[in-house]
């Protein structure tokens, strides 16, 4: 079943920290470049398939039916409305406390 797929505003600052992060600081515009492929891949994934990454482990998350996906070192959380869209909401680096984020 495929579906459409929304980024939230936070989740586009998200993506775009972790950009300006890898390029000036670590000064490394191919990991910024690899980061984006992969994570086009995982948007691509949720596309075709979107209940293919498990629910969050976090009890609160988990029964708002957010989803996690790993690209890297980051967590992609997203939500499904319906059957036909989800919504990409944060993108974070893992080792943070992501579930009291959201």
């Amino acid at each position: 079943m495929a579906c459409r797929l929304l980024i939230a505003e936070d989740a586009e600052d998200d993506i775009d920290g972790i950009i300006g992060y890898m390029v000036n600081s670590l000064q490394s515009p191919a990991a910024a470049s690899s980061f984006i492929s992969k994570l086009e891949a995982c948007y691509r994934k949720v596309l075709s398939n979107p209940r293919m990454y498990p629910l969050c482990e976090d009890v609160f998350l988990s029964s708002k039916g957010y989803r996690k996906a790993v690209v890297d070192n980051y967590i992609v959380l997203y939500r499904l409305y319906g059957d036909d869209a989800a919504i990409i909401s944060r993108v974070l680096y893992g080792r943070r406390n992501y579930a009291g984020i959201i």
